[in-house]
């Protein structure tokens, strides 16, 4: 697909490298479809950021899991032994390297279980990559997988690494990823025309393995869409920012990407380009380890063997449902206040129905329901002097001082009327009300975050305006801060660049032990010490997995 050059970018666009994760997530949510366009293009050495400044990304060590992994593996294969392979891994966090060791031992039976499944021996291979042709354009396409072959070719099979359980369901992207998988693998260099292509996926959590697909080129070509995957990834042409920009070589020349210099207030430079969300900060503030483990790593969850676990996870999910139900209620066309009519007896007839229009299940509904009629009296979705409303605004600014790309998706944006000030409000349900502002603002780092964005004129001049709205199953508040006040935003500033200094020099994110170690969804990757702190109550952030793109 022929690209219009645009005026940030140098050169003819017209060769490429893709794989296949990135294409099979060329519709998601986390994707920026002219980001995957033009990156293509730059990884295939065809176009390059119209930037004076040569301005590059550094590398991330904190990143290092998933080579290790797959440098794991081959070492693995080689016959090195596990902890010569651990101890090799310098760089790793402590969490990383005690889940590469499990990885690692749920890997050894990897090849017995593929040749069982295929009936014939395999051996791994090397990676796969073909070459492609797209409208003239010319390009590369790469799988991130294990290969393994027969002795005469006939068998080829790839194994998709999944960090967490093997799913039911499929996700969005599954199909085409393996659909991509088997018409990179079937056109390889040295696969022969009639080969058995098989696609499979391994649980590095659990030792699961099964197969997903199994066919000749002609099946392959059969499948829907197939020949439209390339194209679609290449001709991307809107912008959609978010996690994407933190990994993306034309960042600092972007237009869809504001530029705001020391909004986060840190003292210097982070030590390598990274994103930063709202519920970043909580979940980093909370514990590093978790953070890292959850957040970046998306490692599978383990519960101590011991222990009540519904709460912390309970409060998670009740989080959630209320946000999606806030997010269908003030997506409603004409827009409207929330009323009691909205919330049915949760126990009753027309409970399920409530539920379903709003995408819930009836038990996520029933949780959220005493904390959604606290709402009532102060939504603010239909008062008038307010305008310009929309639901879950994601605002994307870069802070190229810190190095950092600043995400933040208050629940509701809107401006006023008469001034055009905007207004943001973010949402949290929680056990106990904050006493007060400067409380509530160390709570939930998420409100000071959208106090100092607003101060920084990210969403324009004039005055903002910044909401925290805390629901308990019994009463409700509004925490209220104008940007006018310099007492309480320079606390939230305060607060923001603390977090985010520690957050953007941190290499070992090591753990935070509290009373939340006993709610952690990644104990067993960590290594806590013996007799937590009692602590009080544990505060978790509703919306902490709202934002976070899962790759695996």
């Amino acid at each position: 697909m022929t690209m219009s050059i645009p005026d940030f970018a140098v050169g003819d666009g017209q060769r490429f490298k893709l794989s296949a994760s990135e294409i099979a997530g060329r519709h998601s949510h986390f994707t920026c479809p002219f980001g995957l366009a033009l990156q293509a293009r730059l990884k295939g050495r065809s176009l390059r950021p119209n930037d004076g400044s040569n301005w590059y990304r550094r590398w991330d060590d904190a990143s290092r899991l998933h080579f290790a992994l797959k440098d794991g593996y081959q070492a693995l294969d080689q016959g090195q032994a596990i902890s010569d392979i651990i101890s090799g891994e310098r760089k790793l966090t402590h969490v990383q390297r005690r889940f590469l060791k499990h990885a690692l031992e749920q890997l050894e039976e990897l090849r017995e279980l593929v040749s069982e499944d295929a009936g014939v021996p395999l051996e791994l291979a090397d990676d796969v990559q073909r070459p492609s042709r797209a409208d003239g354009m010319a390009g590369e396409v790469t799988v991130f997988g294990r290969r393994l072959r027969s002795a005469d070719g006939r068998v080829q099979e790839i194994v998709r690494m999944r960090l967490k359980e093997l799913r039911d369901e499929p996700r969005p992207g599954d199909e085409d990823w393996r659909a991509v998988a088997a018409i990179t693998l079937a056109y390889s260099p040295g696969v022969p025309s009639d080969a058995v292509i098989r696609i499979s996926e391994f649980s590095l959590a659990t030792g699961d393995y099964r197969c997903t697909f199994s066919g000749r080129r002609s099946d392959i070509l059969a499948l829907p869409g197939i020949t439209q995957m390339v194209p679609e990834a290449l001709g991307g042409t809107a912008f959609r920012p978010g996690q994407a920009c933190a990994s993306c070589g034309f960042l600092n020349v972007c237009p869809a990407v504001p530029q705001r210099r020391g909004v986060l207030g840190l003292p210097g430079r982070a030590v390598a380009l990274r994103h930063l969300t709202s519920a970043d900060l909580h979940a980093y503030d909370r514990c590093p380890t978790a953070f890292q483990a959850q957040r970046r790593d998306h490692l599978p969850d383990a519960y101590p063997e011991e222990g009540d676990f519904g709460a912390g996870n309970g409060a998670r999910e009740r989080g959630i449902a209320i946000h999606a139900w806030l997010n269908w209620a003030h997506s409603r066309e004409p827009g409207q206040g929330c009323e009691i009519e909205d919330l049915p007896d949760p126990w009753g007839d027309r409970a399920l129905p409530a539920a379903r229009a709003a995408g819930l299940s009836l038990e996520a509904y029933q949780a959220a329901y005493p904390y959604l009629l606290q709402h009532l009296e102060h939504c603010m979705r239909g008062l008038e002097g307010l305008g310009g409303w929309i639901s879950e605004r994601r605002v994307v600014v870069f802070d190229p001082d810190a190095d950092v790309v600043v995400i933040s998706t208050p629940d509701s944006t809107c401006s006023v009327a008469e001034t055009g000030d905007p207004v943001w409000r973010e949402v949290k349900s929680t056990a106990v009300l904050p006493p007060d502002v400067e409380a509530a603002l160390h709570l939930y780092p998420a409100f000071a975050l959208n106090i100092a964005l607003l101060a920084g004129e990210v969403s324009g001049g004039g005055t903002g305006f910044a909401e925290l709205e805390v629901l308990t199953p019994n009463s409700a508040r509004v925490f209220h801060v104008s940007t006018s006040d310099g007492t309480l935003v320079a606390e939230a500033q305060r607060i923001v660049a603390d977090i985010g200094h520690r957050f953007g020099n941190d290499l070992v994110f090591d753990r935070k032990p509290s009373a939340a170690c006993e709610y952690c969804s990644v104990y067993r990757w960590c290594d806590p010490p013996e007799g937590l702190p009692a602590g009080s109550h544990v505060v978790v952030d509703d919306n902490e997995f709202q934002d976070m793109a899962d790759p695996f």
